[in-house]
């Protein structure tokens, strides 16, 4: 498992798979704070109320986890700095630590020999609670991703798409915020 960035949507699941996890060591640190804060449905409704903005993002949390007792946060196995690349089952992996306004410690994962870029939530703009006016998607980080190599592009929120596709969408995405 590789985690591109520790937000709850992409790490919370983690104990579940049962193998090894690879992270940036900012998101691995950020996951470590994570895990000692006293999760629970009164926690949420506590925070929300100390700070609105969070909202969205802890009452998606409450929806998500039933039985905050039996939530099981762990750590990833592997920690980077900057790049890693792992081979294993017969495929190489390249991670590279990106950041970005959405998560200082994002990583995106190539899989060269497929052609395929996985980039996590890599470009998106900050949380809601982060955001001020006028951030949007880091188009300029994502234009930089879009090598030669990458045939196929797949976001952590969104449908795979082809390299045509991704160009299309990120030239859409350009002229809507420009």
């Amino acid at each position: 498992m590789v985690l591109t960035h520790h937000h709850w949507d992409h790490t919370w699941g983690l104990a579940a798979w049962d193998a090894p996890a690879t992270a940036h060591r900012r998101c691995a640190e950020a996951m470590a704070a994570e895990a000692t804060l006293p999760w629970s449905h009164e926690e949420l409704r506590r925070r929300i109320a100390a700070q609105p903005l969070l909202g969205p993002s802890y009452r998606a949390r409450a929806r998500a986890v039933d039985d905050f007792g039996e939530l099981r946060l762990v750590a990833p196995d592997t920690v980077f700095d900057d790049r890693l690349t792992v081979t294993a089952g017969g495929a190489t992996v390249e991670l590279a630590h990106v950041g970005g306004g959405h998560a200082h410690g994002s990583s995106v994962v190539r899989v060269p020999a497929a052609g395929v870029l996985f980039l996590g939530d890599a470009y998106y703009p900050p949380p809601h609670h982060l955001r001020r006016p006028g951030d949007g998607p880091d188009l300029e980080l994502a234009a930089s991703l879009l090598g030669p190599d990458v045939e196929w592009w797949v976001e952590g929120h969104d449908v795979p798409r082809t390299r045509a596709e991704a160009e299309a969408a990120l030239r859409a995405a350009g002229s809507a915020t420009g």
